[in-house]
Protein backbone atom coordinates (compact mmCIF):
# COMPACT_ATOMS: atom_id res chain seq x y z
CA UNK A 1 0.00 0.00 0.00
CA UNK A 2 2.59 2.56 -1.04
CA UNK A 3 1.70 2.91 -4.71
CA UNK A 4 -1.69 3.63 -6.25
CA UNK A 5 -1.56 2.86 -9.95
CA UNK A 6 -4.48 4.10 -12.03
CA UNK A 7 -4.89 2.85 -15.57
CA UNK A 8 -7.40 4.37 -17.96
CA UNK A 9 -8.31 1.47 -20.19
CA UNK A 10 -10.02 1.98 -23.53
CA UNK A 11 -12.38 -0.81 -24.54
CA UNK A 12 -14.70 -2.02 -27.21
CA UNK A 13 -17.70 -4.23 -26.60
CA UNK A 14 -15.44 -7.22 -25.87
CA UNK A 15 -13.48 -5.54 -23.03
CA UNK A 16 -10.43 -7.37 -24.42
CA UNK A 17 -7.90 -4.79 -23.19
CA UNK A 18 -9.22 -4.73 -19.64
CA UNK A 19 -9.32 -8.51 -19.40
CA UNK A 20 -5.79 -8.83 -20.80
CA UNK A 21 -4.56 -6.20 -18.32
CA UNK A 22 -6.13 -8.08 -15.40
CA UNK A 23 -4.44 -11.27 -16.57
CA UNK A 24 -1.14 -9.41 -16.40
CA UNK A 25 -1.80 -8.03 -12.91
CA UNK A 26 -2.97 -11.37 -11.51
CA UNK A 27 -4.93 -9.63 -8.72
CA UNK A 28 -6.06 -11.26 -5.48
CA UNK A 29 -9.41 -9.48 -5.64
CA UNK A 30 -11.38 -7.54 -8.24
CA UNK A 31 -13.86 -5.04 -6.76
CA UNK A 32 -16.97 -4.12 -8.73
CA UNK A 33 -20.01 -1.98 -8.01
CA UNK A 34 -22.84 -4.29 -6.91
CA UNK A 35 -25.22 -2.22 -9.01
CA UNK A 36 -23.33 -3.41 -12.11
CA UNK A 37 -23.69 -7.15 -11.52
CA UNK A 38 -25.46 -7.68 -14.81
CA UNK A 39 -23.12 -5.54 -16.91
CA UNK A 40 -21.27 -7.28 -19.78
CA UNK A 41 -17.88 -6.72 -18.10
CA UNK A 42 -19.03 -8.13 -14.76
CA UNK A 43 -20.46 -11.25 -16.42
CA UNK A 44 -17.23 -11.80 -18.37
CA UNK A 45 -15.05 -11.45 -15.28
CA UNK A 46 -17.20 -13.79 -13.20
CA UNK A 47 -17.10 -16.36 -15.98
CA UNK A 48 -13.30 -16.14 -16.36
CA UNK A 49 -12.35 -16.19 -12.69
CA UNK A 50 -14.94 -18.75 -11.62
CA UNK A 51 -13.60 -21.37 -14.05
CA UNK A 52 -12.29 -24.26 -11.90
CA UNK A 53 -10.23 -25.67 -14.79
CA UNK A 54 -7.74 -22.81 -14.64
CA UNK A 55 -5.52 -21.34 -11.94
CA UNK A 56 -7.69 -18.25 -11.72
CA UNK A 57 -9.34 -19.51 -8.54
CA UNK A 58 -6.77 -17.42 -6.64
CA UNK A 59 -8.57 -14.30 -7.91
CA UNK A 60 -11.91 -13.40 -6.32
CA UNK A 61 -14.46 -11.17 -8.04
CA UNK A 62 -16.27 -9.26 -5.30
CA UNK A 63 -19.25 -6.93 -5.58
CA UNK A 64 -19.26 -4.17 -2.97
CA UNK A 65 -21.82 -1.54 -1.98
CA UNK A 66 -22.41 1.34 -4.33
CA UNK A 67 -21.86 3.68 -1.36
CA UNK A 68 -18.13 2.84 -1.47
CA UNK A 69 -17.86 4.64 -4.82
CA UNK A 70 -18.02 8.17 -3.44
CA UNK A 71 -16.37 10.94 -5.50
CA UNK A 72 -16.30 13.55 -2.72
CA UNK A 73 -14.85 11.23 -0.09
CA UNK A 74 -12.42 9.92 -2.68
CA UNK A 75 -11.05 13.42 -3.27
CA UNK A 76 -10.63 14.01 0.47
CA UNK A 77 -8.95 10.63 1.01
CA UNK A 78 -6.59 11.09 -1.93
CA UNK A 79 -5.50 14.55 -0.73
CA UNK A 80 -4.70 13.09 2.70
CA UNK A 81 -2.85 9.98 1.55
CA UNK A 82 -1.12 11.04 -1.70
CA UNK A 83 2.41 12.38 -1.52
CA UNK A 84 2.44 16.13 -2.13
CA UNK A 85 4.96 15.91 -4.97
CA UNK A 86 2.91 13.18 -6.66
CA UNK A 87 -0.54 14.73 -6.30
CA UNK A 88 -1.92 16.30 -9.45
CA UNK A 89 -4.75 18.80 -8.73
CA UNK A 90 -6.43 17.79 -12.00
CA UNK A 91 -7.18 14.41 -10.42
CA UNK A 92 -10.06 15.91 -8.48
CA UNK A 93 -11.84 16.45 -11.80
CA UNK A 94 -11.82 12.71 -12.59
CA UNK A 95 -15.13 11.32 -11.30
CA UNK A 96 -14.43 7.64 -12.05
CA UNK A 97 -10.89 7.86 -10.68
CA UNK A 98 -11.99 9.46 -7.41
CA UNK A 99 -14.95 7.16 -6.80
CA UNK A 100 -12.88 4.05 -7.60
CA UNK A 101 -10.02 5.26 -5.43
CA UNK A 102 -12.30 5.70 -2.44
CA UNK A 103 -13.84 2.25 -3.00
CA UNK A 104 -10.43 0.59 -3.14
CA UNK A 105 -8.74 2.42 -0.25
CA UNK A 106 -11.79 2.35 2.03
CA UNK A 107 -12.32 -1.37 1.37
CA UNK A 108 -8.64 -2.13 2.01
CA UNK A 109 -8.63 -0.25 5.31
CA UNK A 110 -11.84 -1.92 6.45
CA UNK A 111 -10.78 -5.48 5.62
CA UNK A 112 -7.21 -5.16 6.89
CA UNK A 113 -8.14 -3.45 10.15
CA UNK A 114 -5.55 -0.76 9.51
CA UNK A 115 -5.25 2.83 8.34
CA UNK A 116 -2.78 4.39 5.91
CA UNK A 117 -0.20 6.96 7.00
CA UNK A 118 -0.55 10.51 5.70
CA UNK A 119 1.26 11.22 2.42
CA UNK A 120 2.30 7.57 1.98
CA UNK A 121 0.99 6.93 -1.54
CA UNK A 122 2.66 7.41 -4.88
CA UNK A 123 -0.15 8.07 -7.37
CA UNK A 124 0.69 6.97 -10.90
CA UNK A 125 -1.84 7.59 -13.68
CA UNK A 126 -1.32 6.14 -17.13
CA UNK A 127 -3.29 5.14 -20.18
CA UNK A 128 -3.66 1.45 -20.85
CA UNK A 129 -1.34 0.15 -23.54
CA UNK A 130 0.88 3.24 -23.57
CA UNK A 131 4.27 2.31 -25.05
CA UNK A 132 3.39 -1.38 -24.79
CA UNK A 133 2.13 -3.99 -27.21
CA UNK A 134 -1.50 -4.96 -26.60
CA UNK A 135 -2.04 -8.75 -26.47
CA UNK A 136 -5.63 -9.93 -26.06
CA UNK A 137 -6.58 -12.83 -23.80
CA UNK A 138 -7.20 -15.24 -26.67
CA UNK A 139 -3.66 -14.70 -27.97
CA UNK A 140 -2.21 -15.09 -24.46
CA UNK A 141 -3.90 -18.47 -24.16
CA UNK A 142 -2.91 -19.66 -27.63
CA UNK A 143 0.74 -18.71 -27.09
CA UNK A 144 0.65 -20.38 -23.65
CA UNK A 145 2.43 -17.43 -22.10
CA UNK A 146 0.98 -17.96 -18.62
CA UNK A 147 -0.85 -21.28 -18.62
CA UNK A 148 -0.63 -24.53 -20.55
CA UNK A 149 -3.41 -24.85 -23.13
CA UNK A 150 -4.10 -28.51 -22.33
CA UNK A 151 -3.89 -28.53 -18.53
CA UNK A 152 -4.82 -24.93 -17.70
CA UNK A 153 -1.89 -24.85 -15.25
CA UNK A 154 1.16 -22.62 -15.08
CA UNK A 155 3.44 -25.65 -15.36
CA UNK A 156 4.79 -26.13 -18.90
CA UNK A 157 3.84 -22.57 -19.87
CA UNK A 158 6.39 -20.12 -21.22
CA UNK A 159 6.64 -18.13 -17.99
CA UNK A 160 7.23 -21.30 -15.94
CA UNK A 161 9.92 -22.46 -18.36
CA UNK A 162 11.98 -19.26 -18.27
CA UNK A 163 11.27 -17.88 -14.78
CA UNK A 164 14.60 -18.04 -12.95
CA UNK A 165 14.00 -14.78 -11.07
CA UNK A 166 15.30 -14.38 -7.54
CA UNK A 167 12.79 -11.82 -6.22
CA UNK A 168 9.04 -11.30 -6.27
CA UNK A 169 9.58 -7.97 -8.01
CA UNK A 170 11.46 -9.77 -10.77
CA UNK A 171 8.68 -12.31 -11.15
CA UNK A 172 6.09 -9.57 -11.62
CA UNK A 173 8.31 -7.72 -14.10
CA UNK A 174 8.80 -10.89 -16.15
CA UNK A 175 5.05 -11.48 -16.34
CA UNK A 176 4.47 -7.86 -17.33
CA UNK A 177 7.13 -8.01 -20.04
CA UNK A 178 5.69 -11.20 -21.52
CA UNK A 179 2.09 -10.02 -21.51
CA UNK A 180 2.71 -6.43 -22.56
CA UNK A 181 6.12 -6.17 -24.29
CA UNK A 182 7.55 -2.64 -24.52
CA UNK A 183 7.38 -0.88 -27.88
CA UNK A 184 9.81 1.98 -27.22
CA UNK A 185 13.11 1.43 -29.00
CA UNK A 186 15.14 3.07 -26.21
CA UNK A 187 13.65 0.68 -23.62
CA UNK A 188 14.35 -2.35 -25.81
CA UNK A 189 17.92 -1.23 -26.59
CA UNK A 190 18.66 -0.52 -22.93
CA UNK A 191 17.63 -4.06 -22.01
CA UNK A 192 19.68 -5.55 -24.82
CA UNK A 193 22.71 -3.54 -23.70
CA UNK A 194 22.34 -4.91 -20.18
CA UNK A 195 22.09 -8.47 -21.49
CA UNK A 196 25.27 -7.91 -23.52
CA UNK A 197 27.07 -6.72 -20.41
CA UNK A 198 26.07 -9.83 -18.49
CA UNK A 199 27.17 -12.07 -21.36
CA UNK A 200 30.53 -10.32 -21.60
CA UNK A 201 31.26 -10.55 -17.85
CA UNK A 202 30.26 -13.91 -16.37
CA UNK A 203 31.65 -13.11 -12.91
CA UNK A 204 29.56 -9.94 -12.75
CA UNK A 205 26.46 -11.91 -13.77
CA UNK A 206 26.80 -14.49 -11.00
CA UNK A 207 27.72 -11.82 -8.45
CA UNK A 208 24.46 -10.00 -9.22
CA UNK A 209 22.50 -13.26 -8.85
CA UNK A 210 24.08 -13.88 -5.46
CA UNK A 211 23.19 -10.40 -4.22
CA UNK A 212 19.60 -10.76 -5.45
CA UNK A 213 19.18 -13.91 -3.36
CA UNK A 214 19.79 -11.87 -0.21
CA UNK A 215 17.66 -8.89 -1.21
CA UNK A 216 14.99 -8.40 1.50
CA UNK A 217 11.28 -8.24 0.74
CA UNK A 218 11.13 -4.50 0.09
CA UNK A 219 7.34 -4.54 -0.40
CA UNK A 220 6.77 -5.98 3.08
CA UNK A 221 9.21 -3.55 4.68
CA UNK A 222 7.47 -0.55 3.13
CA UNK A 223 4.09 -1.91 4.25
CA UNK A 224 5.18 -1.60 7.88
CA UNK A 225 5.88 2.08 7.23
CA UNK A 226 2.67 2.87 5.33
CA UNK A 227 0.16 0.92 7.43
CA UNK A 228 -0.99 1.88 10.92
CA UNK A 229 -2.65 -1.07 12.76
CA UNK A 230 -5.85 -0.19 14.57
CA UNK A 231 -6.11 -0.98 18.27
CA UNK A 232 -8.95 -3.40 18.86
CA UNK A 233 -11.09 -2.77 21.97
CA UNK A 234 -12.38 -6.05 23.34
CA UNK A 235 -16.03 -6.13 24.32
CA UNK A 236 -16.52 -7.76 27.74
CA UNK A 237 -18.95 -10.28 26.25
CA UNK A 238 -16.97 -10.87 23.05
CA UNK A 239 -15.90 -14.44 22.40
CA UNK A 240 -12.16 -15.12 22.38
CA UNK A 241 -12.74 -17.08 19.17
CA UNK A 242 -13.99 -14.10 17.15
CA UNK A 243 -12.18 -14.34 13.78
CA UNK A 244 -10.13 -11.49 12.37
CA UNK A 245 -10.39 -10.57 8.69
CA UNK A 246 -7.13 -10.06 6.82
CA UNK A 247 -6.11 -9.53 3.22
CA UNK A 248 -2.89 -10.46 1.46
Amino acid sequence: PISLQVTKQGNGQTYAETIAYLEMLKPHEILLNEGRKNSPLARKLVQIYANPETENESTVVKFISRSYFDQTKGAELLKRLARTDMFDPTLVEEYILLSSTHALLHYTQQTSGASFSRKCLDVIVNSGGKNRMAIDRSTLLQLELLINAKTGKTKDSLVASIDCTKTTVGTRLLRTTLMAPPCRSDTINARLDLVDRFLENEDFFYAVLEHLKHLPAIDKMLTDIAVIPRLEMKHPQASSETPLVTVR
